[in-house]
């Protein structure tokens, strides 16, 4: 009984195709893919002569795994294995065939530690592109799938829906910001009141800036000037 062993290709460089799955390239029966060409190419940069069939060619792979071991070539930088790859996958479960992963880079992930963003949690979303919207109040990095000729157009559609992001490319993969909390702003009204009760308390009017800024969401120089304009009042109510 053969293994199908679940191959990572490079995100791009060929050279980044790792140590261990070049060897179970070179040394399984067949290497199954769903993009022939760029898998031949893959190969050959590495002098790797196993004999390449199509992933849609279900039935050879399959009897291949009765007498040996078959590769499933991933998308190049791919994060997993597509709708037509996974089909394959379950197809060997289903006849009781070992699968063993054999991990590669992956181009979503690689533009997600290179963007700078948070990488703590994310949000995948693949090429799905329609679910835009509805992550539009995601908190989470947000990582998308593009073609080249197809950026430009998604890009218009991300300003329009989620705003300004901060936002990073490689290779068709985006990695956009998640959403922020609007930043609260007291009203004038409950500013001007607060300013009141710490002057009550006999704070002084750099003091009370300094304090409420950051907490009203007022910059401090308009803070400090309400804050005078409240003492003035304050000063002549007394006297008078």
């Amino acid at each position: 009984m053969g293994t199908l062993y679940v191959v990572g290709a490079p995100a791009g460089d060929p050279d980044d195709l790792t140590l261990r799955a070049r060897r179970i390239l070179a040394e399984v029966r067949f290497v199954v893919a769903e993009r022939l060409d760029a898998a031949q190419q893959l190969l050959d940069h590495h002098d790797v002569t196993t004999p390449l069939a199509a992933s849609s060619g279900e039935a050879a792979s399959m009897a291949a795994l009765e007498v040996g071991d078959v590769a499933l070539l991933l998308r190049e930088g791919a994060p997993g294995p597509s709708s037509r790859e996974l089909a394959f996958i379950r197809a060997a479960i289903e006849r009781g065939w070992p699968v063993e992963p054999i991990p590669g880079p992956a181009r979503p992930l690689t533009a997600l530690i290179l963007s700078g963003l948070p990488t703590d949690s994310f949000v995948y979303l693949g090429d799905r592109h329609d679910l835009l919207e509805d992550v539009a109040g995601e908190h989470r990095t947000l990582v998308l799938m593009a073609p080249p000729d197809q950026v430009d157009s998604l890009l218009a559609d991300m300003h329009e829906t989620l705003g300004e992001r901060p936002l990073a490319q490689m290779q068709g993969a985006l990695v956009i910001g998640g959403a922020r909390d609007e930043p609260v702003c007291w009203e004038q009204a409950q500013l001007q009141a607060e300013i009141e009760t710490l002057l009550g308390r006999g704070q002084r009017v750099k003091e009370i800036s300094q304090a409420l800024a950051a907490e009203s969401g007022w910059p401090r120089r308009e803070v400090y000037d309400l804050a005078v304009q409240v003492a003035r009042s304050s000063s002549k109510r007394k006297k008078s």
